[in-house]
């Protein structure tokens, strides 16, 4: 939901009035503007069956919380998604305020690291947006019904329309489509309709090798690079499995020889360029808690937590097996990526309270309490390192994709991926080779830049 005209107390009765009507919300109110009125304002809200948690991260701000709202969404997913409004600048295109306000936007969720859906008032067409190439940078797609969504003045326009990430897109997008109604002014509410995603969904990416260092290593050489078995390849060459055979070992050469000058270790060698790229299967969706992404040791933490609400459940009601059944499951757990060193501290604690709920005395929740909270800021302290360096890291490129001479990133964005080329065939002559096709391509512009 966008432009809702909201103060901040009338976002907060806002939320008050969907929780009475059986719904979780997270409202974000309007601001002020120079005529006196109010301008912005946006909310996500939920069936009270799937939650919905606003995201705190100490480090992390959301950007211009006017215009943009977000909130896990424990749904479609096994862990959730991240679910969005966005409401850009009228009368700006993609550009100025806007173009900020979806760098800050982009920053934001490249930090989260969860698959998100984003409904909003783009105040462009969908075309105008996917061309962008903002979408593309954020591995997403622009999912738009066939009807417009706002009408005025007798004209009508598409305006309203949801961003999704490629992972959700694929597979959990079912349909998409306005439906008519007078309840909004000037604009159609769209409805966006999700199925839920296996884990076990895998899609098809092309594996590369893995890039050289561009900086030369300080010290002393390794050794000379040996040729022998390439120069002894190429010696004699009278098929294409030879050809290909010869290639491949002077690929090596070349590799072994920009890893004695970058100082790269040759046990992480990856001799694959001279073949083309594998096309391999990996998880459409990353194996996720909800929380932000982050590492093992968060993920152990939160695992952790997780267990001990679960603990602390099973006390409160009563079932004394089955949380025995989890305490010894805790006593005998140990991390796979070794002990963080804040690790003796819980067990200890623990077991207190184990012995205090075995010996009946009330201290024993309140023990399990703070332990968990413990254990979650030690967690959220992790995620919110990690995640302000995925932020800065898109702030980073973000700079670097326009600062460089030629904006060349900028332009790969913006430009998408380079259509494969045919070629051009004379009928009198058949099929023609790849320099003859060249010269035939640029005879068009042959002269183009001549003085005379």
């Amino acid at each position: 939901m966008q432009e809702l005209l909201r103060t901040e107390d009338g976002a907060r009765e806002a939320e008050a009035v969907a929780n009475g009507l059986g719904c979780h919300a997270v409202v974000n109110h309007s601001v002020g503007t120079a005529a006196g009125g109010l301008s912005a304002g946006v909310a996500v809200a939920s069936a009270w069956q799937w939650g919905l948690w606003p995201f705190d991260l100490p480090s992390l701000e959301p950007p211009c919380p006017e215009r943009f709202v977000c909130a896990r969404w424990q749904a479609v997913c096994k862990a959730g998604i991240v679910l969005g409004s966005v409401y850009l600048h009228d009368c700006l295109g993609i550009a100025g305020a806007n173009v900020e306000l979806l760098n800050d936007i982009a920053g934001y969720l490249t930090a989260l690291g969860l698959p998100f859906v984003l409904g909003g008032d783009w105040q462009v067409h969908p075309h105008v947006l996917t061309n962008s190439g903002w979408p593309r940078a954020m591995k997403a797609t622009v999912v738009a019904p066939d009807d417009a969504t706002y009408s005025a003045a007798g004209c009508e326009s598409l305006l309203d329309y949801f961003l999704v990430s490629d992972s959700l897109a694929e597979g959990a997008v079912v349909e998409c489509k306005t439906l008519r109604s007078n309840a909004i002014k000037k604009h159609s509410p769209v409805m966006l309709k999700l199925a839920g995603v296996s884990s076990s969904q895998k899609c098809k990416v092309l594996r590369r090798p893995k890039p050289m260092p561009s900086e030369v290593a300080m010290g002393c050489s390794r050794g000379p690079v040996v040729w022998d078995d390439a120069l002894e390849a190429t010696s004699h060459i009278d098929t294409s499995g030879q050809l290909s055979k010869a290639y491949a070992e002077l690929a090596k050469c070349t590799e072994d020889l920009v890893m004695d000058l970058t100082g790269l270790d040759p046990a992480d060698a990856c001799h694959s360029r001279a073949h083309p790229p594998r096309v391999v299967e990996v998880p459409a969706n990353s194996i996720s808690n909800g929380y932000p992404v982050s590492n093992q040791e968060a993920r152990t933490w939160r695992w952790l937590q997780a267990r001990l609400e679960e603990w602390q459940h099973k006390v409160t009601k009563g079932k004394k097996e089955e949380a025995n059944n989890i305490f010894n499951k805790l006593m005998r757990f140990v991390p796979v990526g070794g002990k963080p060193p804040e690790w003796p501290g819980w067990r200890k604690d623990l077991r207190a309270a184990h012995k205090a709920h075995k010996a009946g005395r009330p201290e024993a929740m309140q023990l399990s309490y703070y332990l968990a909270e413990w254990i979650g800021s030690l967690a959220l302290k992790i995620e919110d390192s990690i995640a302000l360096e995925r932020q800065m890291s898109w702030s980073t490129f973000c700079r670097r994709a326009v600062t460089d001479n030629g904006a060349s990133r900028a332009h790969a964005f913006a430009r998408g991926k380079t259509p494969w080329a045919r070629f051009l065939c004379d009928h009198a002559a058949g099929q023609v080779g790849p320099q003859h096709d060249a010269n035939q391509r640029a005879s068009t512009w042959h002269g183009t830049w001549d003085l005379d």
